[in-house]
């Protein structure tokens, strides 16, 4: 039996995605069509979602404004919300504000591939003085610099977002509110990973659609017993639960480090 659901929502498509560049913390706002994918998901989430208690985005503007698009279609404009630095993209290092293809030409398909891809390693990190590291935008001047990523793995993001699944998510589940979390794919991929390793599973990474909700429900002992897409026209690559491999470690380091000598 539901006890309770975690409505995961990647942003709807922003201007960055549209041409094709790579974005991390860079604040894109939604395209044209993107607002109207986050609206589209709240009268998905109106129609046939569980009724939400509390609500959660990034402080970044492409999820913002994705989560106040679909809670006004939702009805629910008043919905309690929580912005939090720590369900912001994954932080791409000097990869971000480059087009794809120019980053491609630039580092090699090889290592973009294992910087997406790989746990253990990330892109070559932002100087502190370079004006796109976030310690320069007001956005997050409240947040203590020495936390804030010049560039992450994939486990690093996992490690930012975990204070927000233990801390914010994870405790109102338990007490049965139904919550929807509006952010970003890798973010949100992290979420899931969290929430999976307390069960002993191993989540690999995977393409979440934009705009289409996530749907993870909680059974009355707390463990996750599906996860499925609202939309299942538009559903993306989930991997079935029943596919998931034992938690294990996993290091990439030395084959990336291999890619970067190479490079070099």
């Amino acid at each position: 039996m539901i006890r309770a659901n975690l409505i995961l929502l990647r942003h709807g498509q922003s201007q960055t995605n549209q041409s094709q560049t790579f974005t991390g913390w860079l604040d894109a706002p939604l395209s044209d069509l993107g607002r109207a994918q986050a609206a589209r998901a709240g009268c998905l989430l109106a129609q046939a979602g569980p009724p939400v208690q509390a609500a959660f985005c990034s402080r970044l503007s492409r999820a913002a404004q994705t989560l106040e698009l679909a809670l006004a279609a939702m009805g629910r404009p008043d919905l309690p919300r929580q912005a939090l630095w720590r369900l912001n993209e994954r932080h791409v290092g000097q990869l971000q504000g480059l087009a794809k293809d120019e980053a491609r030409a630039r580092f090699g398909p090889e290592l973009i591939h294992a910087w997406r891809h790989g746990l253990d390693l990330a892109p070559p990190p932002l100087s502190p003085e370079d004006p796109r590291h976030p310690r320069h935008d007001p956005l997050h001047a409240d947040v203590d610099p020495a936390l804030l990523p010049a560039s992450e793995s994939l486990g690093q993001l996992v490690w930012r977002v975990e204070p927000v699944w233990r801390g914010e998510l994870a405790p109102r589940l338990a007490a049965g509110q139904n919550l929807l979390v509006a952010g970003h794919g890798l973010s949100l991929w992290a979420v899931c990973r969290l929430v999976l390793a307390d069960q002993g599973l191993d989540l690999p990474s995977f393409s979440m659609p934009n705009a289409n909700p996530l749907i993870l429900a909680f059974d009355r002992r707390g463990r996750l017993f599906s996860m499925s897409y609202l939309d299942q026209a538009a559903a993306g690559d989930l991997p079935p639960l029943s596919s998931l491999n034992p938690l294990n470690c996993r290091h990439d380091g030395q084959r990336a480090a291999a890619l970067v000598q190479r490079r070099g």
